[in-house]
């Protein structure tokens, strides 16, 4: 079932739709799973529906759909979530603080697992529930505006958008904290005065690499966050070979930059100012317009 993550990922880059073939795979493959493989299959069942819904909604960019493509998100959101409740106990992992603080881990601690491949499995759960909730951002945005801001039911669409902004925050936040794993953090004598690198395998990063991009090309994140991940994506290229990864953080380091100077250069001209040269030299300005449009 491994075999079919990469496909999965074509779908949603490309936002087409997952290959008959790859949903025959998995319909095929249950009658010879253990119930780890199982576990598996059902989420991938779940991403396969995600994948072709997004395919499906790239014809369906009328906003007058917003309120069946609404309920559309929740409910396969309800199903990723019932996914996480009921998986076996070979999808479990630890979290395990550090001692001191160190470049390689976003912040105080990361995720342990018992594979890659079931730390994968964890982070595209949560990368296509990050991009379910973007998209319902998007869709709860132009349905609150049809209502006065005295409307129960407005009131009720940006409780839901703040709530799907902080399930964001959390999901990119776990995807963090997955990383190290990839890059065999766990191996290393914490204590150590050298940081004891090991060679990590290639397939670490391939399988990581979707992840941090849809990560840091999602709105709503810290900018402290997307700057970390850039490091990581390039520490990909140095640690695993993986050339991709070099051009990759390039240009999402050059889409970054941009962002910055139309944000900057939008509130000048907001302004009614004309002394925009110069405004992208301000280091603290930032915005996350635009990085969710970057194909990776």
């Amino acid at each position: 079932m491994y075999l079919i993550l990469p496909k999965l990922t074509k779908a949603h880059q490309t936002k087409t739709r997952v290959p008959e073939y790859v949903m025959q795979w998995s319909t095929a493959a249950r009658e010879y799973e253990t119930a780890d493989e199982r576990n598996l299959t059902d989420m991938v069942d779940v991403i396969i529906k995600v994948a072709n819904f997004r395919a499906d909604m790239v014809s369906r960019q009328d906003q007058r759909n917003s309120a069946f493509i609404v309920s559309e998100v929740l409910a396969l959101d309800a199903q990723l979530i019932d996914w996480a409740s009921s998986r076996t106990s070979g999808y479990g992992y630890q979290v395990v603080s550090i001692p001191k603080r160190t470049m390689e881990v976003f912040k105080s601690h990361f995720f342990l697992y018992s594979s890659v491949r079931v730390a994968a499995t964890w982070d595209n759960y949560r990368c296509t529930r990050i991009m379910l909730h973007e998209t319902l951002i998007s869709r709860l945005t132009y349905l609150s505006q049809l209502h006065s801001n005295l409307d129960l039911e407005r009131q009720l669409y940006e409780s839901q958008i703040e709530t799907s902004r902080l399930l964001i925050q959390s999901m990119a936040r776990d995807v963090c904290a997955s990383v190290p794993f990839y890059f065999d953090f766990h191996k290393r004598k914490l204590n150590s005065p050298t940081d004891n690198p090991l060679k990590t395998k290639a397939i670490n990063g391939n399988f990581l690499l979707w992840s941090l991009h849809a990560v840091v090309v999602a709105g709503n994140m810290e900018e402290s966050m997307r700057l970390w991940i850039l490091g990581r994506i390039q520490a990909i290229n140095e640690a695993m070979g993986i050339r991709h990864a070099s051009a990759l953080v390039k240009l999402l380091r050059a889409r970054r930059e941009k962002m910055r100077f139309d944000g900057e250069l939008g509130k000048l001209i907001d302004k009614g100012g004309d002394e925009w040269e110069g405004a992208h030299a301000n280091p603290n300005t930032t915005t996350t317009k635009g990085f969710r449009d970057l194909d990776f």
